[in-house]
């Protein structure tokens, strides 16, 4: 029998259900955090963390989220979700999802527990439903106020989440975010570690770290390398020194350097030096300064060596002065054989017991002149190596300075008047005397007078010197502006009592982009269009160190095209000046200092220039003024060409054309052009230009047999004249040698490179270049002369074929009818066939006949009175069928013109009509159209380049001899052939006068013939003394062939009667 009870255990149970539950979800919080522990790559170990709480609490979303700044986005980097559920991964705006009670609870901390979206109303259902979301529980993490994270639980059913559970997700956020936070600061620190590390070890200068080492009396002995950069390593040569002394590195390393650490320790103050380490021969930059707390004795250093740059300076300081010396050196030894030249010239030019002859004296004067330039050129260089060098020695003496600035500047009026420049002076008297020293001053105001007048071609020089008192900028009235500058006022004046003197120009002014550098030592400005592009480029650097002396300045304003203005200002007094160099002259003589006379009168000063005064300025100023006008040139050019004869005995070279070789000699320099021309002329022509720019506009006039140029010039540089001339087909092979001051390999090559046929550098031997010339003319005829062969080849061949072609018609009908019989039509045929076949052959016979006597000179003109009008209509009516059966329509257009007009062989010239006619129609398709116009022109006989403005367009050639008649006649008569054919090639156009030369046209155009015969319009045309040309404005547009004949009025003239034949 059994006795027993019935007890109720259901507390006992849910208590032993609690200790259970309560025991697993601590072995759930070991494990995550164990998870946690080895967190390494963050997004897979948090998603994997996720998964497993999902799991353990059987939900189907688990999500970690960041709030953004003020709670209105969440994102959720990190999820775990069922594969029925949509993945909350990325960004959602709050409002969309949940109340401002939602906000509220989450930003206090509060744990929000929603157990059915669909009943509660603190969330949108509808669109928390959507994400399958039926209750949810939200952990958030606050710090200082503001929500940063959330543990996100949810459930696609309406759930009751228990207590436990609550807690449990409470202590999983809290360690989770915990260990979240420190991943992403150890991320961050790692990042930038890397960062710091990259930047550590790739900075160029070396970089340590290093601990400080007192001794036992307490002083600084040694130091540690805590850490150190790649750089480091490599500029010091030092292996391994991390955690190593400097005594250990370098056994007896220099105490200085932990002194140095040791005073920064101390004090705490950065410290940069430089420092020579001779046991590693190097030279460094430092920059030291202390980390932490004095008493961790640690230093950062930063070196920087520049050991290259120290002894790169050092021996730019030794070149500089070993330049110095060399100029200074030089200097003087230039102007001792100089002075003695010098010296010679002049005794020898005022000798009046020999004088010399007329050319003796022009040689000696051409010999002064350049030793006079080369002085003052060697005195500017040893004033500028001495100002450099520091070894100048002025002697600052009150001094009347308007007396002296006006008597420099009125130096220059005669070579003013000379240019056509107004030169206006106005310096009125100062209240004062003014400490100057005088030869500088004379440098200064000579210096920027000469550039003035270098550079001004038209207007006016302006010389001014006012005295400003403290705060005055200047009285515009008082200066007059020479153009639209900037005037005086407003530029920048010192506040002091001063002295201004401007020189302004109404010249070719300076580019803007220049001005910065306009006072830079050797700088000179390009492609400045100046009087003569010679100069060194150091004087107004000179003007500048001058000033500077004053204790002054100089500025300069200026506009392209209207003119300069440049301003010096000087301090008034002395109190600005060494004392030392100020001068003690009584007050009675400062008359005779100022005027540099008298026995008061003091020693030259030092400078160097001081003996050369203004003389050496207006010897280089009348040089840039004594080449002839271009129009002179060109006359003189064209009287040589057509006039001169060889003389007896001297060996010149005949170029094709029977003309004697012509030389045009290019150079900036009138006193070598003067030598070279003189020293050529002996055996050739010689024209001269003075620049590439007018060398062009002679050479398309009249090209020569050669061009001989320098290469620095202004306007155009012979360079840019050498291109010029290959790019030109008509002077493309003119040989051309460059003369150029720049020696060296290099600059021959560029030269040659460019297509020049030589090179030769300055000072040049007499022998040489006369050989040089010589050689180059020969070669010039050599091949010439092979042309010519050659020419001759293709000539007879063309020839030949033009001959045996009409000649093989001929004698092809003449053998048919001896041997066959015929009926009259087909041997009416055969014997026009044969008529008009021999017609060709007789022309082309006549022609080459024409041709060898025209160039011969055996052709004598029947001159008589020639009614033009009258020739034109018969030749034209002769044309009348030929042109009418290619259907071209041929018009007359006769003006109204004098009659007995002109005096002229009539048959020749109805041969030029003849000609002009024949070959327009033959170059001209059926359906064209050719006029013959007849009209008077203008008097002057001369070439017309662009008849733009005559109404035809097209380029123009020039019958090859161009020149004007011996004497110009009151007006001419011009003649027109104009047709609307196939027209002529611009390249080609040059070339349609000349003999045995054809275009190439298409083979339906081809009229065949051996192209002599617009050559012989040209020689008959240049026989009546008148000129023809050629215009076509290209391909397919037609040409127009133009005769121009001196015109006589036998009406207005009844005495004037036609020459015998």
């Amino acid at each position: 029998m059994f006795y027993g009870s019935v007890q109720d255990i259901s507390d006992r149970l849910l208590l032993e259900g609690d200790r259970k539950r309560h025991a697993a979800n601590l072995a759930f919080l070991a494990e995550i955090s164990q998870d946690l522990a080895h967190l390494t790559n963050i997004a897979e170990t948090v998603n994997a963390i996720a998964a497993k709480i999902g799991a353990y609490f059987n939900a189907s979303l688990c999500a970690f989220s960041s709030v953004g700044e003020g709670a209105e986005t969440i994102t959720t980097a990190y999820a775990w979700h069922r594969a029925d559920v949509p993945s909350p991964i990325g960004n959602q705006r709050r409002r969309d999802y949940y109340t401002e009670d939602f906000w509220q609870a989450c930003h206090t901390g509060k744990t929000y527990v929603v157990c059915d979206v669909a009943t509660d109303p603190r969330v949108n259902a509808p669109n928390i439903a959507a994400l399958k979301i039926g209750a949810f529980v939200n952990v958030p993490q606050v710090r200082e106020n503001k929500w940063e994270f959330s543990l996100f639980m949810a459930d696609t059913e309406p759930r009751v989440w228990r207590e436990d559970e609550i807690e449990l997700m409470q202590e999983l956020a809290a360690r989770i975010w915990t260990r979240l936070e420190r991943a992403h600061t150890e991320a961050a620190l790692h990042i930038s570690e890397e960062k710091y590390r990259t930047l550590f070890n790739s900075m160029d200068e070396a970089y340590a770290v290093v601990e400080v080492i007192s001794n036992p009396e307490g002083g600084w002995s040694d130091f540690r390398f805590l850490e150190v950069n790649a750089a480091f390593v490599k500029h010091t040569s030092m292996e391994h020194p991390v955690g190593r002394t400097a005594t250990q590195i370098l056994n007896t390393p220099n105490p200085q350097w932990a002194e140095i650490y040791g005073q920064v320790v101390e004090t705490g103050e950065a410290v940069r030096l430089e420092i020579t380490e001779p046991i590693l021969n190097r030279i460094f930059d430092l920059n030291i300064f202390r980390l932490g707390d004095p008493n961790n004795c640690r230093v950062a250093v930063l070196f920087t060596d520049i050991t290259k740059r120290k002894r790169a300076e050092a021996d730019r300081i030794q070149a500089q002065a070993a330049m110095q010396a060399f100029f200074s050196n030089v200097s003087h030894e230039f102007r001792t054989p100089l002075t003695l030249l010098l010296s010679s010239i002049q005794d020898t030019l005022s000798d009046s017991a020999h004088p010399p002859s007329s050319a003796q004296r022009s040689h000696l004067e051409l010999a002064h002149r350049n030793a006079m330039r080369l002085l003052k050129l060697v005195n500017t260089l040893l004033d500028v190596s001495r100002i450099q060098a520091g070894h100048i020695q002025a002697v600052y003496e009150p001094t009347d300075l308007a007396t002296l600035t006006t008597e420099l500047a009125s130096s220059f009026d005669s070579a003013s008047v000379q240019a056509g420049l107004q030169l206006v002076i106005d310096c009125p008297p100062l209240p004062e005397l003014v400490y100057v020293d005088r030869s500088m001053w004379e440098k200064i105001v000579l210096n920027l007078l000469s550039n003035a007048f270098k550079f001004t071609f038209s207007g006016e020089i302006r010389v001014s010197l006012r005295w400003r008192d403290e705060g005055d900028q200047g009285d515009q009235e008082k200066i007059p502006a020479t153009s639209s500058l900037p005037s005086p006022s407003s530029l920048p004046s010192p506040s002091s009592p001063h002295i201004t003197l401007e020189v302004s120009d109404t010249g070719i002014g300076i580019a803007a982009a220049e001005l910065p550098h306009l006072f830079e030592r050797f700088y000179q400005v390009k492609r400045a269009p100046g009087r003569s592009f010679e100069g060194s480029g150091i004087g107004l650097s000179l003007v500048q160190e001058l000033v500077k002396l004053h204790g002054g300045t100089i500025q300069v304003s200026s506009l392209e095209g209207e003119g300069s203005c440049f301003q010096v200002s000087i301090p008034t007094g002395s109190a600005h000046l060494p004392p030392d160099q100020i001068s003690s002259l009584r007050p009675g003589r400062l008359s005779q200092a100022t005027s540099g006379q008298g026995e008061g009168s003091l020693p030259n000063p030092p400078l160097s220039s001081a003996a050369t005064g203004a003389n050496a300025y207006l010897e280089e100023a009348w040089g840039w003024l004594s080449e002839p006008s271009w129009e002179t040139q060109e006359l003189n050019s064209d009287m040589q060409a057509h006039s001169s004869q060889p003389r007896p005995g001297s060996s010149h070279l005949q170029a094709p054309g029977f003309k004697t070789a012509r030389i045009l000699l290019v150079d900036d320099n009138a006193d070598m052009r003067a030598y070279l021309k003189r020293l050529l002329e002996e055996r050739w022509q010689v024209d001269t230009a003075a620049n590439g720019a007018i060398a062009l506009t002679q050479i398309q006039h009249h090209p020569p047999d050669l061009v001989l140029t320098d290469i620095m010039m202004p306007e155009m540089d012979g360079l840019q004249l050498l291109q010029a001339l290959r790019a030109d087909p008509q002077t493309r092979s003119i040989p051309v040698i460059l003369l150029s001051a720049r020696a060296g390999e290099a600059a021959t090559i560029a030269g040659l490179e460019t297509g020049a046929d030589d090179y030769l550098v300055k000072p040049i031997s007499a022998r040489e270049l006369m050989a040089r010339v010589e050689t180059h003319l020969q070669l010039t005829l050599l091949r010439q002369a092979r042309s010519a062969s050659q020419f001759k080849t293709n000539f007879l061949l063309t020839v030949t074929h033009e001959l045996q072609a009409p000649l093989a018609l001929i004698l092809g009908w003449v053998r048919l009818l001896q041997t066959r019989s015929f009926d009259a039509d087909t041997t009416a045929q055969a014997l026009a066939t044969i008529e008009r076949n021999a017609t060709i052959e007789a022309k082309l016979i006549r022609d080459l006949l024409d041709v060898s006597s025209l160039l011969s000179g055996k052709v004598q003109l029947k001159s008589q009175f020639v009614e033009l009008a009258p020739l034109l209509r018969s030749v034209t009516a002769q044309f009348q069928a030929a042109a009418a059966a290619k259907q071209i329509q041929l018009i007359e257009t006769l003006s109204h013109v004098p009659q007995r007009n002109v005096i002229a062989d009539g048959d020749r010239l109805k041969q030029i009509l003849t000609n002009l006619l024949d070959n327009a129609i033959k170059f001209t398709p059926p359906g064209g159209q050719v006029t013959v116009g007849l009209s008077l022109h203008p008097a002057r006989l001369e070439p017309e380049g662009d008849r733009g403005e005559q109404g035809e367009v097209g380029l123009t050639a020039l019958s090859s001899s161009s020149s004007p008649a011996p004497s110009s006649p009151p007006s001419s008569i011009e003649i027109r052939v104009t047709d609307t054919g196939i027209g002529i090639r611009p390249d080609f156009l040059p070339y349609v006068f000349d003999r045995f030369t054809q275009a190439e046209v298409p083979s339906r155009h081809s009229p065949g013939g051996v192209g002599i015969g617009l050559a012989i319009v040209r020689l008959l045309v240049e026989l009546h003394q008148g000129t023809i040309e050629a215009a076509s404005a290209g391909e397919g547009e037609g040409a127009t062939f133009t005769v121009r004949l001196p015109l006589v009025n036998a009406d207005l003239n009844p005495n004037l009667t036609p020459p015998v034949p």
